[in-house]
């Protein structure tokens, strides 16, 4: 296969550079103030900004980078599996990146209109449109790969449902209910409890696109309460911003909406469409989409055309659910915090990075969970942009996704514009637990199934295969190939739930490994060797933390 370390190095170094938010042009730039409305418009068409927001676009351009190299390297390698498998003719191979068996839902490029069949002799229906092919592959191997090549076969009718007078939509797991004129969802029932997902009371809808624009007295409000160093207070005003008896806040979700479905074999979508007004300066696209084989649904948000502005602004997904008395978790960098309790003092409590999901459960452990796939910034309970306290703690099932802001000056844009979509894989649980209420689901939706198709000349590998494969889910696999610290192959997993304990680790069986030396995250040994006997190995593994083995030994 390509040789891919090379060009993941690279990445990595782009996605540093990203990371690294001091690389942006900041309000100095400016001599400290701008316009705003008309007088912001003609700054801009005279070409005041083009150095600052030439300096953004340099930034952005890393991780446009990152992009760039990987996707191609990630394709041929995917290309390069799928003509190495067995098989004549047309073949699609389908590869798992986490370390446990499942299933999901595939997209790839092929040229193929008919359904599937897997190496074992199960047939998938498949959607086959602009040359990309979906369709639902069950039970792919851990780290490991199995293969579907076309067939002819008959399914029985589809259990998805949509209908346009009443407004409803469903599959297996869900019945949706939809606000055509507001362009939210008024009802989202799970059907395996007949439990309503979704508070239809709450002010914004269930999916709506929330517009706020901030006036001076909430700039100065928010400065006040979160500053120490008065210093710092050009890091948050907007100079020139008028009073806010002239220009007072404002929100606005948008309205409008005409609503049409699109239905396939194995999904049924609601398209919801409004045009820019009502206070909303871009138009908006929301889908809701349900699936004939997962238990989740998919709600997403294109925000059309949204157009340059320098008023202090932000944009939000509304997520009003049904949840009484709720309690909150959130899947943060390191941890799973609780923000009732788990907030130091003088921290943020009003708008939270996610890295894995979201849980919100009643007292009951019932509730719902969300991934929000593309906008890591949430608020729980109210909108939390230019808001500062240090007693804050949320009260109503409320979450809202950020999908834009200009709250910071430095280094960071000043002003937002373009077309972009959002995507929040939503599921209920009947019982909170951390590992498969929130981190397994959130892994999962970060880390879809891969394919790729070949065709031609048969290859050698067997039409199914698994890697490695770990006996507990929840767990991170983040490294696992040749050791930049060393000899022998690096392993990484990184435990994510907080449930400390022993896991079996399963090598494939072309890795010949005799040892796992365990090391820290330097490379440095720190404690015994562990036997490796027919390819297993047991692990301690520390909640919130990783665990490092180097493995030694030759492969074939």
């Amino acid at each position: 296969m390509p040789e891919a370390a090379p060009v993941i190095a690279a990445a990595y170094e782009q996605s540093l550079l990203y990371g690294e938010h001091t690389w942006g042009g900041s309000i100095g730039w400016l001599g400290g103030k701008f316009g705003f409305g008309e007088d912001f418009q003609k700054e801009r068409a005279a070409g005041r900004f083009q150095r600052i927001e030439g300096s953004w676009d340099e930034h952005t351009a890393y991780i446009k980078q990152a992009r760039d190299l990987i996707q191609p390297a990630l394709a041929a390698n995917l290309k390069a599996l799928a003509a190495a498998v067995q098989g004549e003719g047309t073949r699609v191979v389908v590869f798992n990146p986490l370390p446990w068996k499942r299933g999901g839902l595939v997209t790839v490029e092929a040229p193929v209109t008919a359904a599937l069949q897997s190496d074992s002799g199960e047939a998938a229906p498949a959607v086959a449109a602009g040359g990309k092919l979906t369709f639902f592959a069950a039970e792919v191997p851990a780290l490991g790969y199995r293969t579907y090549q076309p067939v002819k076969a008959n399914f029985t009718p589809s259990p998805l449902r949509a209908e346009a007078r009443s407004a409803t939509m469903e599959s297996p797991f869900f019945k949706a209910t939809l606000d055509a004129a507001r362009g939210t969802v008024r009802s989202l029932t799970d059907k395996r409890t007949g439990r309503e997902l979704v508070d239809a009371s709450a002010a914004q809808g269930f999916g709506a696109f929330l517009y706020e624009r901030f006036d001076h007295a909430q700039v100065w409000d928010y400065i006040r309460a979160y500053l120490k160093n008065p210093s710092w207070t050009v890091d948050f005003d907007k100079p020139g911003l008028p009073p806010a008896d002239q220009a007072p806040y404002r929100a606005a979700t948008a309205q409008n909406f005409k609503l049409h479905f699109e239905q396939t074999p194995v999904s049924v979508t609601a398209i919801m469409e409004a045009p820019a007004g009502n206070g909303v300066p871009n138009a908006v696209t929301t889908r809701l989409i349900l699936y004939r084989d997962e238990p989740f649904a998919d709600l997403e948000i294109t925000l059309h055309d949204k157009p340059f502005d320098s008023w202090p602004e932000a944009g939000w997904l509304c997520l009003p659910f049904k949840v009484t008395e709720p309690q909150f978790r959130l899947g943060r960098l390191g941890n799973i915090v609780d923000p009732a309790k788990d907030i130091i003092a003088g921290a943020n409590r009003h708008l939270f990075g996610i890295n894995t999901g979201v849980a919100i459960f009643d007292a009951q452990s019932t509730g719902v969970g969300f991934c929000p796939l593309d906008n890591p910034l949430v608020s729980l309970d109210t909108p939390g942009c230019w808001k500062f306290s240090k007693d804050f703690v949320p009260r109503k099932s409320v979450a809202y996704v950020n999908l834009f802001n200009n709250q910071w000056n430095t280094n960071f844009r000043l002003w937002n514009s373009g077309t972009w979509t959002s995507r929040v894989r939503l599921w209920a649980f009947a019982r909170y637990d951390a590992e498969a209420a929130l981190i397994t689901p959130s892994l999962e939706a970060r880390n879809g199934l891969l394919a790729a198709e070949a065709s031609g000349v048969s290859g050698k590998l067997p039409t199914s295969q698994r890697g490695l494969e770990l006996s507990r889910q929840g767990v991170a696999l983040t490294a696992f190939g040749p050791n930049p610290d060393g000899h022998g192959t690096l392993l990484r997993l990184w435990e994510l739930a907080g449930q400390s304990g022993n896991a079996t680790v399963k090598l494939p069986p072309e890795l010949q490994a005799a040892t796992a030396q365990p090391v820290d995250l330097r490379g440095r040994p720190s404690g015994a060797a562990i036997p490796i006997q027919s390819d297993t190995f047991a692990v301690p593994l520390k909640g919130f933390a990783p665990a490092s083995f180097e493995l030694q030994g030759g492969t074939k």
